[in-house]
């Protein structure tokens, strides 16, 4: 499983709506929301301080290269996206952005 440290990986935010006055009652429920997108104040700053704790460990794995016991996010980039594109279009994103091959 060694080779999984050395290699590149890249994981993608995407972005969400925040729930409002505006934003469709269609889901009745916030589970059911949060699955399309849409999240209250709080669950919005929550992802936001994730993201940013994501990104953390990702420098911080950078700068100290342990190799005796290195971290899973060695290697890592974090990307986010602006708006909400959901899963497929998220990676779709990340392999027509961020990965070149020869």
């Amino acid at each position: 499983y060694d080779f999984a440290f050395k290699c590149r990986k890249i994981i993608i935010c995407d972005g969400c709506r925040q729930r409002d006055d505006n934003t469709t009652q269609k889901y009745s429920n916030i589970k059911q929301a949060m699955r399309n997108g849409i999240v209250t104040a709080e669950q919005n700053h929550n992802y936001a301080a994730f993201k940013q704790n994501l990104k953390k460990l990702c420098k911080e794995a950078q700068l100290c290269q342990n190799q005796n016991n290195p971290s899973p996010f060695i290697h890592t980039s974090v990307h986010e996206l602006e708006t909400r594109q959901g899963y497929g279009f998220a990676l779709r994103h990340a392999l027509r952005e961020y990965i070149k091959t020869p």
